[in-house]
């Protein structure tokens, strides 16, 4: 999983934002889980030199677990893969 970090943040050691404390704590995860907010998706885009794009995305129920993964896959036509210049 590329977006899967769930370790909180050293409460001494964060930025404080201008939120309670204990949310502030709770949303120094990269991935966000709680009972009342948290992360839904994630999406991720990545292209290869041959002009190959993939996108991916995955969406998350409230306990953080994958629920439906959609990808799609396409190619970009380049000058260069054309021939052109």
């Amino acid at each position: 999983q590329l977006i899967d970090d769930r370790h909180l943040a050293d409460r001494n050691a964060r930025t404080a934002f201008d939120i309670s404390e204990d949310m502030d704590y709770l949303l120094s995860a990269q991935f966000i889980v709680t009972d009342t907010y948290g992360t839904r998706s994630s999406t991720t885009l990545w292209s290869g030199r041959d002009g190959r794009v993939n996108w991916r995305e995955l969406s998350f129920d409230q306990h953080g677990i994958i629920r439906t993964t959609r990808e799609e896959n396409f190619c970009l036509h380049t000058n260069e893969s054309l021939g052109h210049l």
